[in-house]
């Protein structure tokens, strides 16, 4: 059985990574356009309504 040592810096580099793939991903989407839905859907939210075409 491994002792608690290992195990925390397991679960540290298991965070670490996590982590860092966040920011990527938020990264690359900061810098690419909204697609065609995206932009209809963030448009239509600024305005709510009971229904959408």
């Amino acid at each position: 059985m491994r002792n608690l040592r290992e195990v925390m810096t397991a679960q540290r580099c298991f965070l670490a990574l996590w982590v860092a793939v966040c920011v990527l991903k938020l990264v690359v989407a900061a810098r690419l356009p909204l697609f065609v839905d995206e932009a209809f859907y963030w448009q239509e939210g600024r305005h709510m309504a009971a229904a959408y075409s």
